[in-house]
């Protein structure tokens, strides 16, 4: 038997620059089939778009279990939406280090790129822009006189992000335009939030472009998070099985079935403004084996409040921080001189230090922080006293 291949056409192949070719009509026309980012009768043009990277910053440590949608559209000059957008769903102790990659293109070209942007295009005469940048999600918001006319369909809001007061026109469920006077008719599901007549936020256990299909995971009836979690999909765009469990403050694990440990800690002889004024002490949960806990309070003072060689799982601990066990600086236990003659001259000093002060627990420099353990010897570590805390 032998083998027929077919016979392939390489002008019509090389006829198309970044398109596939395609021959129309009885006098077979050669046509082109551009994908979104090219145009023109051979694909050789690109066409005008946006390239975003997001990073969102959410620092309320009190609240990393909110949930939030964000919705990032192209608004032309003219302040109308464009169809092109994209959502995203954002959860603080699943993408605290996500930056999200976004590609949105313009409808028409050419486009007029003389509208002043938000985020400012350097190079505005390119057919890619690209942008990247970290949108800080603020614990209150920003309150200021708005500039806009905004009519009865609409609540004028601020940009939080501007340096100078930026606003805009929120437009209620039904309406849109830079005013929000045009209406039109929402096709969304019941239960999703109509932005513009083609944009549909959907809840977490729906998706499509009118949020009418339902997650195969993640429903109501069905809930895989134990301990009352949320269920949190994954973009159906690359896992229609994955989810995520946003589980409260007394659990933890890939579906909220560990119970974290407990930790309350009593504050005496430290003034800290962030904790009520009928309250004596602070609870944490932490999900992670621990065995040191070290408290830092506003005015940069640590204190050793949990030391301990074996992890317990889903312990009640009781800790209580006092003048004693705060961990006292290098510059109160040197003189300058040492201080200041070098890393390893320094630090040959460290093993006397909590022999010579029998009530210390702890002390610290620069680099290290040192633990005095029951036979008074000096364990230290290494220590990023600059580091912060967003995930």
């Amino acid at each position: 038997e032998t083998e027929i291949l077919p016979t392939i056409n390489r002008t019509l192949v090389s006829y198309c620059h970044r398109g596939i070719a395609a021959l129309h009509g009885v006098n077979e026309t050669k046509v082109c089939l551009c994908p979104p980012n090219y145009f023109g009768a051979r694909c050789q043009r690109q066409n005008q778009r946006i390239s975003l990277t997001l990073q969102f910053i959410w620092r309320n440590l009190t609240s990393t279990h909110v949930i939030f949608q964000a919705i990032i559209m192209l608004i032309d000059e003219y302040g109308h939406v464009t169809p092109n957008y994209e959502q995203i769903t954002y959860v603080h102790s699943r993408d605290c280090d996500t930056k999200f990659n976004i590609y949105l293109l313009y409808p028409n070209r050419p486009k007029n790129l003389t509208h002043n942007w938000h985020f400012p295009i350097k190079l505005p005469f390119l057919p890619v822009n690209r942008i990247a940048a970290q949108l800080f999600i603020l614990d209150t918001q920003q309150k200021a006189s708005c500039s806009l006319s905004c009519g009865e369909h609409s609540k004028c809001e601020q940009y939080i992000h501007q340096r100078h007061s930026v606003f805009f026109c929120r437009c209620n469920q039904g309406y849109s335009g830079a005013n929000c006077e045009i209406f039109h008719e929402c096709n969304c599901a019941k239960d999703s939030f109509c932005l513009a007549s083609f944009i549909c936020v959907c809840p977490l256990y729906k998706f499509g472009s009118r949020c009418y299909l339902n997650h195969s995971i993640c429903q109501l009836s069905h809930n895989p998070c134990q301990h009352n979690g949320i269920c949190v999909p994954n973009d159906d765009r690359i896992d229609l099985k994955g989810f995520t469990c946003i589980c409260s403050q007394d659990y933890s694990g890939s579906r909220c079935e560990n119970i974290n440990n407990r930790i309350e800690i009593y504050l005496r002889d430290t003034k800290i403004q962030e904790i009520p004024y009928n309250r004596h002490g602070l609870t944490l949960y932490v999900s992670q084996p621990f065995n040191i806990l070290l408290l830092q309070i506003p005015n940069g003072s640590y204190y050793l409040g949990i030391l301990r060689e074996t992890f317990i799982p889903s312990e009640h601990i009781h800790t209580e921080i006092k003048s004693q066990k705060r961990c006292l600086p290098i510059s109160t236990l040197l003189n300058n001189r040492i201080i200041n003659s070098g890393y390893l001259n320094r630090t040959k000093y460290y093993p006397l230090l909590c022999r010579q002060n029998r009530t210390m627990m702890c002390f610290y420099d620069y680099d290290l922080i040192c633990i005095c353990d029951l036979d008074r010897f000096s364990n230290c570590f290494s220590f990023n006293h600059t580091m912060n805390y967003d995930c």
